[in-house]
């Protein structure tokens, strides 16, 4: 059984536990007034696809005579194509909460070049660290709206299990604020994502210069632009069915697309 068909499983069990463990949520809907709300449950697919630029926090290579004084010289990028299944509920009308499971593919791409080795001949290359694996994560979204407009924070925080050339392991926080307007068939805004990546990745590489044999490494990395700007729109086709489109820019670019059935 693949990945993505083990998260597909996971996700049908997961929502059939919710429609008979079903509460009388949300609690307080009094406080909506006369809005209409959206179905408390939702299971929806989130594709993003990402890539940004990393500062080094620290770097070791197993190489003697070796010094790195300032790991700001190194260029990192990385890029990362990623999969997830999204269960959530509207415990209030304000707030709603969110379990994800999910998968990931990523490359991250360490330039060595403006080391200098008087003992070598040639320069150093490009150290391409390939990984891919399972996503874990939680948040909550809030939200306040009046007449047409709202205001929103998501908070979300991912733990990643990762199979790859290296020992390595992901930890994400993101924080994003919204402001925007509603209508009848959906919703757009404007806002901004705080994107806090910490990468690690420990094993060892061959640097692919003549008669050096392969030596141990080991990085670990964070984002270089913690925040950037997006735009986004959502279209309820009807009353179970919303799709979004978000796209953020800057130093950092993703592209996030998501299908939710709400009940």
């Amino acid at each position: 059984m693949t990945r993505y068909s083990q998260l597909f499983l996971s996700a049908c069990l997961l929502a059939t536990g919710m429609q008979h463990a079903r509460a009388d949520l949300p609690f307080l809907k009094e406080l909506a007034g006369d809005q209409e709300l959206p179905g408390t449950y939702g299971i929806g697919i989130d594709l993003l696809n990402l890539r940004q630029d990393y500062a080094v926090q620290s770097v070791e290579i197993g190489l003697p005579g070796l010094v790195i004084p300032d790991p700001s010289v190194l260029d990192v990028t990385s890029k990362v194509e990623y999969i997830d299944i999204k269960l959530d509920a509207w415990v209030f009308p304000f707030l709603n909460l969110f379990g994800i499971v999910g998968a990931l593919e990523g490359e991250t791409a360490v330039d060595l070049s403006a080391i200098s080795l008087p003992q070598l001949p040639i320069p150093l290359g490009t150290i391409d660290v390939e990984y891919d694996g399972r996503v874990f994560g939680a948040g909550f979204t809030a939200v306040y709206a009046k007449d047409h407009w709202f205001t929103s924070l998501t908070a979300t925080y991912t733990d990643t299990s990762l199979d790859g050339n290296f020992n390595s392991s992901v930890e994400t926080i993101s924080l994003q604020p919204k402001i925007g307007m509603r209508h009848d068939r959906g919703a757009w805004w404007v806002g901004a994502t705080y994107l806090n990546s910490e990468e690690a990745h420990t094993g060892v590489i061959d640097l692919g210069i003549p008669n050096l044999p392969a030596l141990p490494f080991d990085v670990v990395l964070e984002s270089s632009e913690e925040w950037n700007v997006n735009v986004g729109v959502q279209v309820q086709h009807n009353k179970n069915l919303h799709t979004l489109l978000e796209v953020g820019f800057s130093d950092r670019t993703q592209i996030l697309t998501n299908i939710t059935w709400r009940f």
